[in-house]
């Protein structure tokens, strides 16, 4: 079954390059909050930042 988010293709393309890994499993958990220290990670990742 194809996930209904209109972000379904950002999130996978996020996946492949390795920028996030989910909750664990595979598994995307949107209800599930944020740290800031993940956050921290998700930024420096996305933007290349180091």
């Amino acid at each position: 079954m194809a996930c209904p988010s209109l972000f379904a293709d950002w999130i996978e393309e996020l996946s492949a390059e390795g920028i996030t890994a989910g909750c664990g499993g595979g598994n995307y958990c949107p209800s599930t909050p944020n740290s800031r220290g993940q956050m921290a990670v998700f930024l420096v990742k996305t933007f290349q930042l180091m």
